[in-house]
């Protein structure tokens, strides 16, 4: 590597975390009492009444998506094109999918009629389940069994083996660690190997392969911290990238990523995997393209390119004074920060092929069968709904997306969590906040493994 491999870290960025307001929506309070008009349902479907569901992470079932046009049919042929045998709706947008119950917490319990009653967004004479209760819906040839782990569906796609795995103590044997300044001009010196070895910021421990900032240096006013940068020594070209995190960095002034990035920023692209600064409690999934590219997110995706999350800018293109990326703001707590850390971390899946690119973001009691363990042959086709995902039908991922290395590391400031420190509910100044030590407990990554399968 030299000098001149930079990226561009994941600097240019959206500068504000758009989730769509549910408030209202979501309110115990908001009742709609309508009538009801029987509507057919696809063959071989029918419905199974109005059950209970719980908060994340004990949801009846595992994947869903928002439909401002849902209705029961809509959401039953979008489950059932992907593999699932079970289809419900729920505050009137959600369309949730799935092979089986979940009926622990007080979830996927049978309940009286008129706790469904709000109206669907595509149909209001129909019920699109209520405030945290489901209508549900099977195939008729299957049962609603229940489950208190994760039940796979049935669907074929494209067979993966194992190409590359970092773990255990070898983890860091096939990276490099870049030791030069930020190009995200974070306030942080990213130290050599042998250099965050010795300073304690970078080992294995009981397997687990930890990162972090230093967290015992007083500084003064305008001084670096010391940190960890790390970059795959090999590029590629599509693949599956699958990451088990225990636990990653967050707070007041802390920016860490886990992103993929190519040569020659932004010509050959750039996919923010895990990404956002200071506070914010909700993962971003973004796609950063060339200057000239036209890459947008496809307004009407295939069913497979449907997401669970809300998109954000929509114009992929990085350029000079526009440099947003189009990606997915996730709605979950458990996707970012301490909410990811208290859930105990995540496995997070990025498919990235010519057709498109999909991220599943997977908590500790949902991971797929396919990916436990060492697992050698995962099946995405069987996962369900991603939670970001970007079609080659708006956007010439073979030629936009290239030759890219996996990329963690922990800036701190700079510009992202610089530019946003004033409006994050942060104390004093950036910079200030970089001298006292105790205030990068928390900025650490704890990495079970990494795998590549092509």
């Amino acid at each position: 590597m030299t000098p001149s491999y930079y990226g561009a870290g994941a600097a240019l960025v959206a500068t504000a975390l758009l989730v769509q307001a549910s408030a209202d929506l979501y309110s115990p309070h908001r009742r709609h009492i309508h009538s009801h008009v029987r509507r057919t349902l696809p063959t071989g479907w029918s419905a199974r009444g109005c059950l209970t569901d719980a908060p994340p992470p004990g949801r009846a079932l595992e994947h869903s998506h928002t439909d401002a046009a849902l209705t029961p049919a809509a959401c039953i042929k979008s489950c059932a094109a992907s593999g699932y045998t079970l289809a419900a709706t729920q505050f009137s947008k959600e369309c949730w999918c799935g092979g089986a119950l979940n009926t622990t917490g007080g979830a996927g319990q049978a309940t009286v009629a008129s706790s469904c009653d709000m109206p669907c967004a595509g149909d209001a004479s129909q019920s699109c389940g209520g405030n945290y209760h489901l209508n549900l819906y099977a195939l008729s040839s299957s049962s609603p069994t229940s489950t208190s782990a994760y039940s796979t569906p049935t669907a074929t796609g494209k067979s993966y083996a194992v190409k590359d795995r970092f773990s255990g103590k070898s983890f860091f044997d096939d990276w490099w660690f870049f030791n030069y300044t930020d190009p995200t001009n974070g306030q942080v010196d990213y130290l050599s190997q042998d250099d965050a070895t010795h300073a304690g910021l970078a080992y294995v421990e009981d397997g687990v392969a930890v990162m972090k900032v230093d967290n015992t240096s007083k500084l003064g006013p305008g001084e670096n911290r010391k940190s960890v940068r790390i970059h795959s020594n090999k590029q590629y070209d599509t693949g599956l990238f699958v990451a088990d995190i225990l636990q990653m960095p967050f707070g007041c002034s802390v920016w860490p990523a886990f992103w993929t990035v190519g040569d020659n920023w932004p010509n050959n692209g750039e996919i923010d995997i895990l990404e956002n600064v200071n506070l914010s409690k909700n993962n971003q999934y973004t796609l950063h393209t060339g200057p000239n590219s036209t890459c947008t997110i496809d307004p009407s995706p295939a069913d497979k390119f449907k997401t669970s999350s809300g998109a954000m800018g929509k114009i992929c293109a990085s350029k000079e004074g526009a440099n947003a990326g189009c990606g997915f703001a996730d709605p979950d707590e458990a996707s970012y920060g301490q909410g990811f850390n208290d859930a105990g971390g995540a496995v997070i899946a990025m498919e990235w092929q010519t057709t498109g690119i999909r991220i599943w973001r997977f908590g500790r009691n949902a991971i797929p069968a396919d990916l436990q363990g060492d697992a050698k042959k995962p099946n995405p086709s069987t996962w369900g709904t991603p939670v970001a995902a970007w079609s080659s039908s708006t956007c010439n991922i073979a030629n936009e997306v290239k030759k890219h290395n996996i990329i963690f590391d922990i800036t701190l400031c700079g510009g992202w969590a610089g530019d946003q420190y004033a409006n994050s509910g942060c104390p004093g100044t950036c910079s200030d906040r970089v001298m006292d030590p105790s205030n990068f407990d928390n900025a650490i990554w704890k990495i079970k493994s990494v795998t590549v399968y092509e």
